[in-house]
């Protein structure tokens, strides 16, 4: 459903009316509190779940590792995709993501 609402956003890209800019803003939201009501938070009670006894602190530290070299890649990417000044994707930036998702379920 994610990929789904991603791809309607990015659709939404194309016309350049006011009506779109919010549609795709309201679409945002709702698909943040869908994420972080929903598949967000098992992520953490998956990974301390995954490992084994002995491996159970790797695990975790690990993941929260990769969690935050993640971040510090979208916090900088992210803002470049939607700046004006820079590559101005706006909600087309919605294609990267859904392209991004679709290698991951793959």
């Amino acid at each position: 459903m994610m990929d789904v609402v991603l791809l309607i956003i990015g659709g939404l890209a194309f016309n350049d009316s006011k009506g779109s800019s919010w549609g795709a803003g309201i679409l945002l939201i709702i698909l943040n509190f869908a994420y972080n009501s929903t598949l967000g938070p098992i992520c953490y009670t998956l990974i301390s779940e995954v490992g084994s006894t002995r491996l159970r602190q790797k695990t975790v530290a690990l993941s929260r590792i990769a969690y935050q070299i993640m971040n510090i890649i979208c916090g900088i990417i992210v803002p470049r995709m939607l700046a004006p000044d820079a590559w101005n994707l706006g909600s087309k930036s919605a294609f990267v993501f859904v392209s991004l998702e679709t290698i991951d379920v793959a």
